[in-house]
């Protein structure tokens, strides 16, 4: 399966993967969090699993600053 990437401004390519059963700070139950990793091929964690497109709800979007590639809901 193929995970969705994301080519910033600066040319580095950022590929989107997803945790299940995380328990935040302050938050009553565990959830699913996504992040961005530099590396395509990385070994997956316990829960972990790639992200074939964007969810939906959610847009990608890059700092201005910095070039770091975050989601945000819609």
């Amino acid at each position: 399966m193929a995970t969705f990437s994301y080519q910033n401004s600066k040319g580095v390519t950022y590929y989107l993967y997803t945790k299940e059963g995380v328990q935040l700070r302050g938050a009553k139950a565990p959830r699913s969090i996504y992040f961005f990793s530099k590396e395509a091929d990385r070994t997956l964690g316990e829960g972990e699993k790639v992200v074939p497109e964007v969810p939906a709800g959610y847009k990608v979007e890059e700092s201005a600053r910095n070039g770091f590639v975050y989601l945000k809901k819609a």
